[in-house]
């Protein structure tokens, strides 16, 4: 039986899918066949059993078995649990400017549809009664996720890796992580494809009801058949969907929200040695 050793542990918007699709293309690495899931969230009680008998039933003696859940991050247990289950994993963390990923989350949601063309940005952010105002802005607090990950692994078993740099040269990303997980740093994957591209529906009641039906559908079928679908998916989301990027961030919520994260991200600077100046 495989022995997941590799995780992509965060951050949502940032990445991720990107990182699982590099790692899944390697020759000597076998990904789950379902990004995200959630084998240290909600599926902890059914344990690592149910992760490979479920989701890694295509390994076929791979050097390295990984799995990716961007709620690992965030999530205050994770670190504890998969601490406990494999002591001696690899972890991967991909990180944006937070606001800019906040605001990338807010987009993503309006295209599937969790929020409306009523639930506006400055308002959701401002809203300290609001779920989604607290889980958001907590998933951006990047130092505190990490140094709880830290209380557990050794800080070479973690990779920070950087959606700036994913964007300006995919390649050397590309070979940062397989030197990471140690594999063949000369294999190039496909880098052409961008990952979870943002969108707002054209028809918000359509687009819903199409929705609805395919998540279930989504959850079920393998990566396999995504793939083999992957074509066709664009065609139908571009028909329905205008581009998101369009919707820009209003300079007063962009500085409301550097004010939040400002003093996290000095600290996340001091920890990694690395300057983020260039963030928000």
């Amino acid at each position: 039986m495989p022995t997941p050793t590799l995780f992509v542990c965060g951050v949502p918007r940032a990445g991720t899918t990107t990182l699982y699709r590099y790692l899944r293309q390697h020759p000597e690495v076998c990904m789950s066949k379902r990004k995200e899931t959630g084998i240290f969230l909600e599926n902890y009680d059914k344990g690592m059993e149910w992760l490979v008998s479920n989701y890694l039933t295509h390994y076929d003696g791979e050097a390295v078995v990984g799995e990716s859940t961007t709620g690992h991050m965030q999530h205050p247990p994770s670190a504890r649990r998969m601490a406990k289950a494999v002591p001696d994993a690899k972890l991967v963390f991909i990180l944006r400017d937070p606001v800019e990923r906040l605001h990338s989350h807010y987009r993503f949601h309006r295209q599937s549809g969790h929020l409306t063309s009523d639930d506006q940005f400055s308002d959701l952010i401002r809203d300290e009664t609001s779920e989604w105002r607290r889980v958001n802005i907590e998933n951006g607090l990047y130092y505190k996720h990490l140094t709880r990950f830290e209380n557990f692994f050794d800080r070479t078993q973690m990779k920070i890796l950087f959606l700036r740099d994913l964007k300006d040269d995919p390649g050397s990303v590309a070979r940062a992580l397989y030197s990471f997980v140690g594999v063949d740093t000369t294999f190039a994957p496909d880098l052409s494809r961008r990952h979870n591209s943002g969108g707002t529906p054209r028809h918000e009641g359509l687009y819903r009801s199409l929705h609805r039906l395919w998540q279930p559908v989504r959850r079920r079928v393998g990566i396999d058949v995504l793939d083999a679908t992957q074509v066709l998916r664009d065609r139908v989301r571009d028909w329905l969907t205008t581009d998101s990027r369009h919707m820009t961030m209003a300079p007063e919520d962009r500085a409301y929200l550097q004010d939040i994260y400002r003093e996290p991200n000095r600290r996340l600077e001091e920890w990694l040695g690395k300057d983020l100046s260039h963030w928000s």
